[in-house]
């Protein structure tokens, strides 16, 4: 399915998608129930941000304007919830990233297992066709899903995170300051337009860096393949500088995409 999915053309490889794809929860159990635990706990870390900072303003708010409670003691209730609701995101913080190495590793485990068995099926994968994709076909079983990891365990939490924190925090302060509503209303739209100039260019270098993988992954199954016929005739020696310079180009290409990757940060 992997396979079939990454191989679609330019025009399928650029029709726009959703931020979260749908196929991950067509092919991947494992992805279903760990978004399903994720959305939980972003929930409970939702109430956890707007009761901290609730406790933080009242706090401060008491503190500058009513002196009498300028103790330890008038402030003991804030403080106790305060001190609680950043408890429960430590610990909500603490369990998702133990759950969601495992369960990227499971999800990544599922889709590599359904790629392979379209592959060894003959009726669906022909020899032939399989020989003239494998070099394709070995860059995305192994880079290509493995680069699911931080999707799963990094980008899917923060999506949904932020999809759940923003507009409960926003209608919060529209209730409690509705100025400071409107404001944020006005200058959050900038932030999704950066992202997608960001996002653009990720996938122009996204998707030149997997055709470079691809080339660099057959050039070097052909070296270690003839590497045999170059030992018989005492050449062994002969491709080094050839497989240096596929580790420069590989170098290359990776520092190319993690640049895209910290201007995104």
């Amino acid at each position: 399915m992997a396979i079939a999915d990454a191989d679609g053309g330019s025009r399928r490889a650029r029709r726009a998608r959703p931020p979260l794809d749908p196929r991950l929860l067509r092919y991947s159990p494992a992805t279903r129930r760990y978004v399903l635990v994720t959305a939980l706990l972003a929930a409970v870390t939702t109430v956890a941000v707007i009761v901290t900072a609730m406790m933080t303003a009242s706090v401060l708010a008491e503190l500058v304007t009513e002196p009498a409670r300028r103790s330890l003691a008038a402030q003991s209730v804030h403080l106790w919830v305060l001190a609680a609701a950043v408890a429960v995101r430590v610990l909500t913080s603490f369990g998702h990233d133990r759950y969601a190495h495992r369960a990227s590793a499971t999800a990544i485990a599922e889709l590599r297992a359904r790629a392979l068995d379209v592959l060894t099926d003959p009726d669906r994968t022909p020899p032939r066709e399989l020989v003239q994709r494998r070099e394709h076909a070995t860059t995305v079983l192994l880079r290509g899903l493995g680069a699911l990891g931080p999707y799963l365990s990094g980008y899917v939490p923060a999506l949904i995170v932020t999809v759940l924190v923003t507009p409960t925090v926003l209608a919060v302060i529209a209730v409690a300051d509705w100025p400071s509503a409107v404001i944020i209303v006005i200058t959050l739209p900038l932030i999704p337009l950066f992202m997608i100039l960001i996002g653009l260019m990720t996938r122009d270098r996204t998707e030149r860096k997997l055709a470079t993988m691809s080339r660099l992954s057959a050039q070097l199954l052909d070296l270690v393949t003839g590497l045999p016929t170059l030992r018989a005739l005492n050449r062994a020696r002969a491709p080094a500088r050839q497989v240096a310079d596929l580790g420069q180009a590989h170098r290359r290409s990776s520092m190319s995409s993690l640049r895209v990757a910290f201007l995104s940060g």
